[in-house]
């Protein structure tokens, strides 16, 4: 909703106003923090599986680890 001169608001107006445009603004951060949350996880488990990969062709777990930026510990799960 986006109003050209709020300043002619009723009071009762301005507070309806303000407070959907900070739902909005709520909504929006959620939807962005989700997306970044998505593309973190994505990249963690396409590390994971291209880790699980090298080590199921026997590369050593230091050069996967090198290779990946896992730990030694992370990769030795797998």
């Amino acid at each position: 909703m986006k109003i050209e001169n709020p300043d002619i608001m009723s009071k009762e107006e301005r507070m309806r106003y303000e407070e959907s445009l900070k739902e909005m603004r709520d909504y929006n951060n959620c939807l962005n923090t989700a997306r970044q949350d998505g593309k973190l996880e994505g990249c963690m488990e396409e590390k994971l599986r291209m880790a699980k990969s090298l080590k199921d062709l026997n590369v050593p777990i230091d050069i996967i680890a090198k290779a990946s930026g896992l730990s030694i510990e992370e990769i030795s799960k797998l």
